[in-house]
């Protein structure tokens, strides 16, 4: 490039502040976009699929209310289904201060052991939980805040919180 381009390019960003700064925040705004997806891409490409997948994720999800108890072979029998599993679903709240609930979801596993849809692993503790605790979503303890509710507790252990530290 010859020295009169670069003078004049020079003069247009020095006399044209605001637009210089416009244009170069903007730049830097689009280059945080593209770079924060693309970390996040290799954080999450490399095995979300994979741990998602080994879940067996249901295509469908029904919610059937009823007084009676629900045939499940009956539903199982339907053309095209593969594999059913029955969890019953309890909603309630939960306390998170005093005069302050949030609602929750429980879902009702019969056998650790054998689910067939929707598989649960453990990040830690151990599967099946032990009689008298809960089993819970990794993100259900940040939001439910329960490390902390532990460690005032004075509870002790790697395992899923129990029941009575809520």
């Amino acid at each position: 490039m010859s020295h009169s381009i670069v003078k004049k390019i020079w003069r247009d960003l020095v006399e044209r502040k605001g637009r210089t700064t416009l244009t170069l925040l903007g730049l830097v705004i689009g280059l945080w976009g593209v770079a924060s997806v693309a970390v996040a891409w290799l954080v999450l490409g490399q095995d979300l699929s994979a741990n998602f997948l080994s879940t067996n994720p249901p295509a469908i999800v029904m919610t059937i209310e009823s007084d009676t108890p629900i045939d499940v072979v009956a539903i199982g029998a339907v053309e095209g289904v593969r594999q059913i599993e029955n969890r019953p679903q309890i909603n309630g709240r939960i306390e998170i201060t005093p005069d302050n609930r949030m609602p929750i979801v429980l879902w009702v596993v019969d056998d650790f052991n054998d689910m067939a849809v929707a598989k649960v692993f453990a990040e830690i503790g151990s599967l099946p939980p032990p009689a008298g605790s809960l089993v819970i979503e990794r993100d259900g303890l940040l939001l439910a805040n329960l490390i902390r509710k532990r460690r005032q507790s004075g509870a002790t252990g790697h395992g899923p919180p129990s029941t009575k530290a809520l």
